[in-house]
């Protein structure tokens, strides 16, 4: 799956938690660590299934778990229009 980040938003992360600021809609959507770690990986534009094993790594978890927690992060940002899926 490819994607790219859109320009309408900015991020910032403040003790450990992810605030991703609409510049558009003047919108603040907020994460934890997790998903502040995903960001970072997805704004350096590693591929989903990379960004899994680096989560494996990182934070103790199964494949699996790590597999939706990504798939339910990157679906959020992409339902919300912070993200935008392009075509393989």
């Amino acid at each position: 799956m490819n994607y790219s980040i859109k320009g309408d938003f900015s991020s910032k992360e403040i003790g450990g938690e992810l605030f991703i600021y609409n510049r558009k809609h003047s919108t603040i959507s907020s994460f934890n660590a997790t998903g502040a770690f995903i960001w970072g990986l997805l704004n350096k534009g590693l591929a989903i299934d990379e960004i899994c094993r680096r989560l494996c790594e990182d934070y103790d978890v199964l494949p699996a778990e790590a597999a939706k927690d990504v798939s339910d992060f990157v679906k959020y940002l992409g339902e919300n229009g912070i993200i935008t899926f392009l075509p393989e």
